[in-house]
């Protein structure tokens, strides 16, 4: 069964066999690690940094063109025959001054593309950028709301195979989908919004699962479990399919308080999972506000758990696996327990542990290298708008900066997200422009 292991994690199987692979896998341990492995050197493929051009020298172009032979610039030629050679070697001087010209001024920032998203540029001398006031992101979201109203399908879905994604998340990436546009029940967001609260509701199993049994199946549920509560109107069908959903939740948790990616409460612990755990407990956490039935024990095992990833001197990912672990240290693990923990804070708990997320977030954004994911963006820019620290303001203005700039603003994909970070194979392009507006809606407000 390895040879799929491969086409499984691209999304390229059929529907039939990535059913009869997934149960496999779901009892298999040692083809449950080749898929994981498989995801992780295609996240380490993705997340390779592209060469980085150094300063160009101002000089430069003078002695390119100081070592062009003066006759070479004469007017009159003694043979006909080195006219055309002439001729050429002005043009390329010409051409070679142009370039060099471009590439200096580019690199100088007159003009240039702007700065890539990324903890490089946190870390620099350069002064800060300015943060984009709240009009230029509430236009930068309104974009990326046309644009994933845009790509909706007819039954209110959105699929991942036709922007660059894995089928088997679709249900996830409709759930972030409408997340994104449930801040905005207005004309045309408000009706897609409709349409993808009607698709997830149809995706609901006799068992309260939200979408087909599959190796991510309980992050798939617990995403749509959550834009299902956020989703704006009510009726009876979405209260009852709500209900059900955060009883599966409720039942799926392991005895220490974590989700793993299937649907298994007695899993073992090597398959608990940050991310699948983190989407889980938001659900939990607003069902309670909206007084859903909910397990108020259930949430704080959830609390607990992300709390034991913390250490004396900030964050550590605990024991994990699965897509979860990031080939970059594990600053992904690390922004989701920070959130996590401020999560808990805003419900009375110890301010301590948040001023311990925050400076953990300032030391690994400052010190590391690695580009910032959109989910890694996501989870940050929500841990600092709950914290309101005026010293951590320059991270969010970096951070929200290389958001806004990044937006396609031309073309049939103006308003999306270029999906250009190690979970973009998973994810494609709804999945970038989706967190990326998710972002900068927690920024905003």
């Amino acid at each position: 069964m390895g040879v799929f292991a491969t086409d499984y994690v691209r999304g390229e199987l059929d529907a039939a066999t990535q059913r009869r692979y997934e149960d496999h896998i779901a009892s298999c341990p040692r083809c449950r690690i080749e898929v994981e492995e498989v995801k992780e050197t295609v996240a380490l493929l993705c997340a390779a940094p592209a060469p980085v051009a150094s300063e160009p020298d101002p000089g430069l172009p003078q002695r390119v063109l100081a070592r062009i032979p003066g006759r070479e610039w004469t007017a009159a030629r003694p043979a006909r025959r080195y006219r055309s050679f002439a001729f050429a070697s002005a043009s390329a001087a010409a051409l070679l001054l142009a370039a060099f010209t471009l590439l200096f001024f580019r690199a100088r920032g007159d003009g240039g593309a702007p700065e890539k998203p990324g903890r490089a540029g946190l870390s620099g001398s350069a002064a800060a950028p300015s943060a984009p006031g709240r009009r230029e992101e509430a236009s930068v979201i309104s974009r990326a709301r046309s644009w994933l109203v845009s790509a909706q399908e007819p039954d209110g879905s959105w699929d991942p195979r036709k922007w660059g994604g894995s089928a088997s998340f679709r249900v996830a990436l409709t759930g972030f989908a409408l997340l994104a546009l449930s801040g905005d029940d207005r004309g045309s967001s408000g009706e897609a919004c409709c349409r993808a609260t009607g698709y997830l509701l149809r995706s609901q199993e006799e068992s309260g699962i939200i979408g087909e049994a599959s190796a991510g199946s309980l992050y798939n549920h617990a995403i749509a479990t959550l834009a299902l509560i956020e989703a704006r109107g009510s009726s009876s069908a979405k209260e009852a399919a709500i209900e059900r959903a955060v009883s599966v939740l409720q039942s799926a948790q392991t005895p220490s308080g974590a989700w793993g990616c299937i649907r298994d409460a007695e899993a073992d612990a090597a398959l608990e999972n940050e991310s699948t755990s983190i989407w889980a407990l938001q659900a939990l956490v607003r069902a309670a506000a909206l007084d859903y039935e909910t397990d108020a024990r259930a949430i704080e095992r959830g609390f607990q758990w992300f709390e034991r990833n913390l250490g004396r001197e900030g964050m550590r990912g605990g024991a994990h696996t699965g897509w979860a672990r990031h080939v970059c240290g594990q600053d992904s693990l690390r922004f989701i327990t920070a959130w996590a923990v401020v999560l808990r804070d805003r419900k009375g708990a110890p301010a301590a542990d948040t001023r311990l997320a925050a400076d953990h977030i300032v030391r690994v954004t400052l010190s590391e290298r690695c580009p910032l994911t959109f989910y890694e963006s996501y989870f940050l820019l929500r841990t600092l708008a709950a914290l309101e620290t005026p010293s951590l303001e320059r991270v969010r203005a970096r951070t929200t900066r290389s958001l806004v700039d990044s937006q396609v603003r031309e073309g049939s994909l103006a308003g999306s997200w270029e999906p250009k970070d190690r979970w973009s194979p998973v994810g494609g392009r709804l999945y970038s422009t989706a967190l990326a507006a998710l972002a900068l809606e927690s920024s905003e407000t």
